[in-house]
């Protein structure tokens, strides 16, 4: 008989993620031994960082569905970026510009890579002054893209370095 595992040590939301361009994606190996998989990237000085603002304000989603063309897992990675400020602009254009794998580290330690070399994530945004004091300020943003597989664990503790 085989059982699900029940951890109830679990907590919802996401602790960071990082947006990474295609050309600074190497690939993800394999470790045959620990049955780990490793992500390795080229360039991390192109990796953007956004930090969370606050414990209820990112949410990964995986969503698996059926098409014509076969199964499919739809993406959306939802998060807010405080301070709607020209500090931000150019990097937020840049995000809205392009298109990513992102790395999510969820608040269990669970660290994933989304995105595929077919299918690459694009940054969409709402940007909201709000319409009192105590609203919120800032640029909601999802990234969203359909793969063919489930978004992978991975080992990537170098994406910072």
């Amino acid at each position: 008989m085989k059982f699900v595992t029940f951890d109830f040590d679990n907590f919802g939301g996401l602790l960071h993620l990082y947006a990474v361009p295609a050309a600074s994606f190497r690939r993800i190996v394999k470790n045959y031994v620990t049955g780990g998989n490793t992500a390795e990237f080229l360039n991390r000085q192109n990796i953007i960082s956004i930090p969370m603002f606050a414990d209820d304000t990112y949410q990964f989603r995986e969503t698996k569905d059926e098409a014509d063309g076969g199964t499919y897992y739809d993406i959306a990675i939802n998060g807010i970026i405080p301070k709607w400020a020209e500090d931000n602009d150019a990097m937020v254009e840049e995000l809205e510009r392009g298109q990513w794998y992102v790395v999510t580290k969820d608040n269990n330690g669970t660290v994933r890579l989304c995105g595929s070399e077919e299918s690459l994530l694009r940054f969409n945004t709402v940007k909201d002054t709000g319409t009192t004091r105590p609203e919120r300020n800032g640029i909601a943003f999802t990234f969203t893209g359909k793969q063919p597989l489930p978004s992978p664990s991975v080992d990537a503790t170098d994406v910072n370095t």
